[in-house]
């Protein structure tokens, strides 16, 4: 949720900001305390990379950020001068001991609890600084000439944002005394939406994946066919940061379609180069229902644009370690295509329409008679765990008691 407010009794946008609050209820709060305050300290450790180590890409300011028990941080643009002097003169000697340093956010000395729970505070951007991509996309997305400015804006985004590898599969976070870690499990909004539908993810806070394979083995039938749709040879890395809802909303755009500024960045994290994917919405078409034809034509252009952005900035050296001279982003999008790998991302990344997208893109690589037979529905699920048919079960009964809360809660007679 965002709020918007004004520093000073006369509203303008030079002294507005955005302050964003995770819900609750859309983040599994109730169903796993600590989901709040994970979701801002992520949120705060995308500000704080991009910050530091990709400048270019277009993001609003952010402030500062604040932690349900109270642990406030501010960003070190809008402390003293003596304060930032001291910042600017430790994170030199820091680095010239090889030591980790601070990030741009500082933390202050401890408050109150927070009445209204974690939240940041950013930059309120004004229409005429850029507008919600979705605005115009359905209406404009036939016209050629505004989609060869989004397309190269995108690329460059992309491109920049695989430009470091880094170790694990993970999240950033601003720690309690404001260094940037890379230790949170890799936070998306669909393993949120699952725990708020008490769906168990088994994934710790804690927890990283330093594999691929690791990774999918997390996440019954797409675990056994994962070992045909990923490289092997891509399984220990190099991982990338990639912000994961990207989507037409979170896109800001001018009239002539320039991206300029990417807004929402609380789902992102460093994951498989595979998973660096053109966007699903490029034909304005439902994940579970889009044309591969329609998408494959928009695919190629906008792979043409990124192939030519790649060879210009020469981020194939972020491969350059490995042996093979054609590793490059451009090379492993088009092969995850082609495979079918694509599909198989996308279903992990869209919890409602997996079902769809497995039995219309995945298992005909593998055999399309399944589809016919019943027996392979009744009997797949159970090899996901020893209690998988309790699932079901006890989410009927669960979705009862609801109905019936909802009821009384209604019509109380």
């Amino acid at each position: 949720m965002e709020v918007s407010i004004s520093a000073s009794p006369v509203t303008t946008p030079a002294n507005r900001v955005l302050v964003r609050l995770p819900l609750p209820y859309r983040v599994g709060e109730y169903a796993r305390p600590g989901n709040s305050d994970e979701n801002v300290c992520c949120e705060a450790g995308t500000y704080a990379w991009l910050r530091r180590e990709c400048p270019s890409v277009p993001i609003p300011h952010l402030y500062g950020f604040v932690l349900s028990k109270g642990r406030h941080f501010t960003a070190v643009d809008h402390l003293s001068l003596f304060r930032r002097v001291f910042h600017h003169l430790r994170c030199k000697l820091r680095s010239l001991l090889g030591l980790s340093i601070q990030s741009a956010y500082i933390p202050r000395r401890n408050f109150n609890l927070s009445e209204i729970g974690p939240y940041v505070i950013v930059e309120y951007i004004k229409r005429e600084d850029g507008v919600m991509l979705s605005n115009t996309w359905n209406a404009l997305c036939s016209n050629i000439h505004l989609r060869n400015n989004l397309f190269p804006d995108l690329s460059r985004i992309m491109l920049t944002l695989s430009r470091i590898p880094l170790p694990r599969i993970r999240s950033f976070v601003v720690d309690d005394q404001g260094f940037l870690q890379l230790t949170n499990r890799p936070i998306t909004m669909e393993l949120q939406d699952l725990e708020n539908e008490n769906i168990p993810i088994d994934i710790n806070r804690g927890q990283t994946f330093p594999t691929v394979d690791s990774y999918m083995s997390a996440l019954t039938t797409l675990r056994a066919v994962s070992q045909e749709l990923f490289e092997q040879g891509l399984n220990s890395g190099p991982f990338i940061f990639q912000l994961t809802d990207m989507h037409a909303s979170n896109i800001l755009v001018d009239k002539n379609w320039n991206i300029e500024y990417i807004i929402d960045l609380e789902w992102a994290a460093s994951q498989p180069l595979e998973f660096m994917q053109l966007p699903y919405w490029l034909t304005s078409q439902a994940v579970d229902v889009i044309d591969p034809e329609a998408y494959n034509a928009l695919r190629q252009e906008f792979m043409q644009i990124f192939t030519e952005e790649e060879r210009d900035i020469s981020h194939a050296r972020i491969l350059e370690h490995h042996s093979e001279k054609d590793f490059n982003c451009s090379s492993i999008m088009n092969k995850c295509w082609e495979s079918g790998t694509f599909w198989y991302i996308l279903a992990l990344r869209s919890p409602t329409g997996l079902h769809s997208i497995f039995y219309k893109h995945i298992q005909p690589i593998f055999e399309k008679g399944h589809f016919q037979d019943s027996n392979f529905f009744l009997m797949m699920h159970k090899y996901w765990s020893r209690d998988a048919s309790d699932l079901p079960v006890q989410k009927i009964t669960d979705r009862k008691a609801y109905l019936d809360k909802l009821q009384e809660a209604f019509d109380p007679s």
